[in-house]
């Protein structure tokens, strides 16, 4: 990461419309996320889906895979994240994660969807461990894999640009988990109840967390308040450690005359 890239600028509005065409084109936009996971979760079995089960659900929630015509190819890559480890059957949490990103509903009706999808032990408690899956797979979906698909989808002349910013969200990944676990599951051996969790979405910080868009706009606020800046000393201080070796070398040239 150069000294230029630590000092970009903080805002990302042509960027983010263009990860907004391809979140339109997903189709859940207009829908409820509690909707969206509903029907997720009643044609899956082991919170799984197979092929046949997910074109299912998408067709009751009126998303038609077919309708992608030629860009067939970036949505298909996009499903197959997905996928289970057996490359079969998908992930009904998953794919409910992406229904909560990207549908409507509040904040807290989100994450009370979240508490249910991720107290995979039934214990009415989210534990620490499920907090961090629940959380790495919201980043991943938020983060990587939405604008990754917008990146496939984006016109040869927007890549470079969306490509810098991806970059940016990548480096920006650990710094955002870090806060949100210091903020809702700092202690690794509690369990949250389902009402200390949901409530906890009434801060504006936890609000960003359930919303794609918002959830990449913390992450870059973590990058030009945290990484950005370390960067810029990082360049400074080598800069200053060659022009010291460079002076170094020619005092050393004038000794030897």
């Amino acid at each position: 990461m150069g000294c230029a890239d630590s000092r970009e600028k903080t805002s990302s509005p042509e960027e983010e419309r263009i990860i907004a065409v391809a979140e339109d084109r997903l189709g859940f936009k207009f829908l409820n996320a509690q909707w969206i996971d509903r029907t997720i979760h009643r044609y899956s079995i082991s919170n799984k889906l197979s092929e046949a089960q997910f074109s299912a659900a998408f067709n009751e929630l009126s998303i038609d895979l077919a309708n992608f015509e030629e860009d067939m190819t970036p949505f298909k890559k996009f499903y197959s994240g997905f996928l289970n480890d057996d490359s079969l059957t998908y992930s009904a949490q998953q794919l409910s994660s992406l229904g909560i990103l990207l549908g409507k509903g509040s904040a807290k009706d989100k994450a009370s969807l979240l508490f249910q999808n991720y107290d995979v032990d039934l214990s009415k408690s989210i534990d620490y461990d499920e907090f961090v899956i629940m959380l790495n797979e919201l980043i991943e979906i938020g983060l990587t894999r939405i604008p990754k698909l917008a990146w496939e989808l984006a016109a040869e002349d927007e890549k470079f640009l969306l490509g810098k910013y991806m970059r940016r969200l990548e480096i920006a990944k650990p710094i955002v988990k870090k806060f949100y676990v210091v903020m809702i599951h700092r202690d690794k051996e509690a369990e949250l109840s389902y009402d200390d969790f949901v409530n906890m979405f009434s801060k504006e910080e936890l609000k960003m967390m359930v919303n794609a868009k918002t959830l990449r706009q913390i992450a870059i606020h973590h990058y030009n308040t945290v990484i950005a800046p370390a960067n810029l000393v990082k360049c400074y201080v080598l800069a200053e450690m060659k022009e010291s070796k460079t002076l170094l070398d020619s005092t050393k040239g004038v000794e030897e005359l």
